[in-house]
């Protein structure tokens, strides 16, 4: 199977709030920075937001790279979420 499988599979348990299952799935390649955000959003699901929150750093991280940068401010934006959440 391939990560785009692990993907959909990823979205499919968020749904039904199968988050750690959820998270599982969307484990998977370091460049993928879609699956980062899926992945946060799962763990945020589980009570984890620091984790959401290491996520959506990495995920800004890669889009930084690629000269992504208004994919970068939206991740910011997300991540401010998760921040507020937790404190």
């Amino acid at each position: 199977m391939n990560a785009q499988h692990f993907h959909q599979q990823g979205f499919i348990h968020g749904r039904k709030g199968l988050y750690k299952e959820a998270v599982a799935d969307f484990t998977l390649k370091p460049d993928f920075a879609e699956a980062y955000i899926a992945r946060a959003h799962a763990r945020g699901g589980t009570g984890d937001n620091q984790g959401a929150i290491k996520d959506l750093q990495q995920a800004a991280n890669i889009y930084q790279q690629r000269g992504e940068l208004e994919k970068v401010k939206i991740v910011h934006q997300v991540t401010e979420f998760y921040q507020n959440d937790s404190e």
